[in-house]
């Protein structure tokens, strides 16, 4: 099975999905911003924080991939492996570094400022060219079905690690 991660635009979340789809969405901003913040910089403003994201979500809903198998189940109970796929931070924070480089480069003021900013502009184009990186590691996630509904059992170690690969571009 083949997931496509444009939640915003599946008409059948709330039909198989028990999670609040708004609390899904505001965990996985929160998650995206702490990976750019850790990665790339943490001086942005939220504008452009909710603009970067908003590349990133754009990017990662095209291009990300989620094959997921169903290991074991037992009445409303099931295992699943993961296998996926993403935009990685890493790869996107030295595609801008680059960029900050080539400004530094061709510049005489060697202004650090003005070259993260030349190189944060070429955001859009940064993410939308990248290629997904396949993780290494397989998840196993289990699940269990709660009114015809599937969830994530949140004591499940995966939970975070998923949410920080498919929203923080973190590949394990």
């Amino acid at each position: 099975m083949h997931f496509n991660f444009a939640i915003n635009n599946n008409a059948d979340y709330e039909k198989y999905v028990s999670e609040n789809k708004e609390a899904v969405q505001t965990d996985a901003y929160k998650t995206f911003k702490k990976a750019f913040n850790d990665n790339i910089t943490d001086d942005i403003s939220d504008a452009d924080m909710k603009k970067y994201y908003e590349a990133y979500k754009s990017a990662a809903a095209e291009k990300a991939k989620l094959d997921a198998e169903a290991v074991a189940s037992y009445k409303n109970k099931a295992v699943v492996k993961l296998t996926y796929s993403t935009i990685s931070m890493d790869d996107i924070s030295e595609k801008v570094e680059k960029y900050a480089d080539e400004y530094l480069d061709n510049s005489e003021d060697y202004d650090s400022e003005k070259a993260k900013k030349y190189a944060l502009s070429k955001f859009d184009s940064i993410v939308s060219s990248m290629e997904p990186k396949e993780a290494e590691d397989l998840a196993e996630v289990s699940m269990v079905k709660k009114d015809g509904k599937w969830t994530v059992w949140q004591e499940n170690d995966y939970t975070n690690e998923l949410e920080e690969a498919f929203a923080g571009g973190e590949v394990y």
